[in-house]
């Protein structure tokens, strides 16, 4: 399967997967909704195939929601669409903020 083919089954997982994060959202069985899912496809440390996404959670999220209990149905959504479609890579999700995407890391100088 070609990266672009790989590309389309994983962004249509992602669209069905926040669906369903959604609807957890409003049925109350998850306190937090994702703003945003960043994905990108590439070799993890171990050079094996991976997708890579990052759940973007609202600036405000309390600290006591990230926690795996009250994320792990996001996680189990984005990995049982991503594999449900067959893409043939390890499926690693993180959690951020827009903000913390967008601050550079302190090693880095800004010109």
């Amino acid at each position: 399967m070609t990266e672009a083919a790989e590309e389309m089954l994983v962004k249509k997982a992602i669209e069905e997967a926040s669906h369903e994060i959604g609807e957890l959202y409003k049925n109350g069985q998850l306190k937090v909704l994702p703003e945003d899912y960043q994905v990108s496809l590439e070799d993890d440390h171990t050079g094996d195939p991976a997708v890579f996404v990052t759940v973007v959670l609202p600036k405000n999220t309390k600290s006591g929601l990230w926690t795996t209990p009250n994320l792990r149905p996001i996680i189990d959504s984005i990995q049982d669409e991503i594999g449900e479609r067959d893409v043939d890579r390890l499926v690693y999700v993180s959690f951020s903020t827009k903000e913390a995407l967008e601050t550079p890391p302190d090693d880095e100088e800004v010109a």
